[in-house]
């Protein structure tokens, strides 16, 4: 077992796991990885990764640099022991016996996903566990007060490791309460239990897109028709939460769950930025990966404040291709991924799977393009674009 401990900084103390099938990256951009207060990283740093059963750190083209044992590097291989310098702060990498370190890790799930089944929390009588995400634990409860069965998503305790995190997370739900679409999830309420904070949802009897796919086996993809009812119902959400100046700007395979009867509807709307308010901070967790990255357009992971609608387009699309394809449009090491976002390069889904309808093809290149001015401006015009192609392929 392996992980990052800040000696030196803002960050003092804290530990970082690094674990051997996953890239981690450091840096102070509010994106979906490990957010640090230095002030004088870069947004995007430096990248963690385990390859052929050795550890290596990269650095991302940072302003100050990345120095092994005071050396400055590009890519090189580390062991326990090295002492990592990035902006103001030092880390060190240590591995340990996996034994000692994964009591400490795996606290939280002893103390979060399994001793919450059956407890009362307020109104809400704790039923099943339905689900772990990367930043908490989402449980099917009955609400006494109003006879009915709801999902509890309860965060991770670093999730929320300070007044700050909190009331971010407070803000960004009552935003979410305020919205309703049939195509968003709805949010009831949020509360404190212990040291813990959730969010009651509306319980969607169903799964992801994300789920969707890994049913289908080896190619994952899902046809055009059944791509393009998704994104229609997605886009008519977004529509409805931008005319309320809301950005999702989470937008993923994961987030889009489906219905028995196929309604799709939005999640994890907590996230969301109201364009009214200055606060533009994403929740992050120690311990987040990097699974939401090949789904973040470019400007939001060089600067939160340049989010707007024409962001969760660029999701959208990329959610898209990722159905039509089987795979993301970016994969690899965060290096790899940052690297080609910037350069704007992903194989066209025309080409990964030559059942894609060219037209179709067309509009995920459209949303994803990476300049926001060349994509559709609206989640109404993209909306407009499949409804055309929908007509001419007679679905």
């Amino acid at each position: 077992m392996a992980y990052l401990r800040v000696l030196s900084g803002p960050d003092e103390g804290k530990k970082i796991p690094v674990e051997p099938d996953k890239s981690l990256c450091l840096g102070r951009a509010d994106v979906d990885y490990i957010k640090l207060q230095d002030p004088l990283l870069s947004k995007v740093h430096c990248e963690f990764a385990a390859r052929k059963g050795a550890f290596f750190v990269s650095d991302l083209a940072s302003s100050n640099g990345t120095y092994l044992n005071d050396r400055k590097i590009s890519t090189c291989p580390i062991k326990s022991g090295d002492r990592i310098r990035i902006g103001g702060s030092i880390v060190e990498f240590v591995e340990e016996h996996a034994a000692a370190v994964q009591e400490e890790l795996l606290v939280l799930d002893r103390e979060v996903a399994d001793t919450l089944i059956s407890r009362s929390i307020g109104d809400y009588q704790v039923q099943a566990k339905i689900g772990r995400g990367e930043v908490g634990t989402v449980y099917r409860a009955f609400q006494s007060s109003k006879n009915r069965l709801v999902a509890m998503k309860v965060f991770f305790p670093d999730v929320m490791h300070d007044e700050a995190s909190m009331q971010r997370f407070l803000r960004g739900a009552q935003t979410a309460s305020r919205l309703r679409h049939p195509n968003i999830v709805k949010v009831f309420a949020t509360g404190r239990y212990q040291d813990l904070l959730y969010v009651v949802m509306e319980l969607v009897d169903g799964g992801s897109v994300a789920q969707m796919m890994e049913e289908r086996g080896i190619s994952g993809t899902i046809d055009a028709r059944k791509t393009m009812d998704v994104a229609k119902q997605a886009l008519r959400a977004l529509s409805y939460a931008h005319a309320q100046k809301i950005v999702h700007r989470n937008l993923k395979p994961s987030n889009i769950l489906i219905d028995r009867k196929g309604v799709a509807r939005l999640a994890d709307l907590w996230l969301s930025k109201s364009l009214d308010s200055p606060d533009i901070n994403l929740i992050t967790r120690t311990g987040m990966h990097l699974g939401s990255l090949s789904y973040i357009p470019l400007e939001q992971m060089v600067d939160a404040k340049m989010v707007d609608q024409r962001s969760d387009v660029y999701s959208l699309g990329a959610t898209m291709y990722t159905m039509l394809t089987g795979r993301p449009p970016y994969s690899g090491p965060a290096a790899e991924i940052l690297r080609a976002a910037r350069a704007g390069e992903f194989a066209d889904p025309k080409k990964v799977n030559m059942s894609v309808p060219e037209d179709l093809g067309g509009i995920v290149v459209k949303a994803m393009q990476k300049m926001p001015e060349r994509r559709y401006q609206t989640a109404a015009e993209m909306l407009a674009d499949i409804e055309k192609v929908e007509k001419a392929l007679g679905l």
